[in-house]
């Protein structure tokens, strides 16, 4: 089962894991290398469907990484808090 994908200019990042954690929605993310070095204030979240469920252009909240050889792991993890917010949960 996909969870969807972390989605950083043209590379696709699966999601392996959804924690509530500290106050916030950690969303982690793995990508086995060769993957180019990374310095964005843009980026999405997509659920298992491809619908955009969280949209950052912010540097604040941007992700920055070394490039990652091949055979080695990159693991991105992305805090998400929700302070002030309404929201609308559906339960199935």
């Amino acid at each position: 089962m996909t969870r969807g994908a972390i989605v950083v200019d043209e590379l696709v990042i699966p999601i392996t894991d959804v924690r509530l954690r500290d106050g916030c929605i950690h969303i982690y993310g793995e990508l086995t290398g060769p993957v180019p070095a990374r310095d964005v204030d843009a980026y999405s979240v997509h659920d298992e469907t491809g619908g955009v469920i969280y949209r950052v252009h912010d540097k604040a909240q941007g992700l920055l990484w070394e490039a990652v050889p091949a055979g080695d792991t990159l693991a991105v993890i992305v805090p998400i808090s929700v302070v002030d917010k309404t929201a609308i949960m559906e339960f199935q």
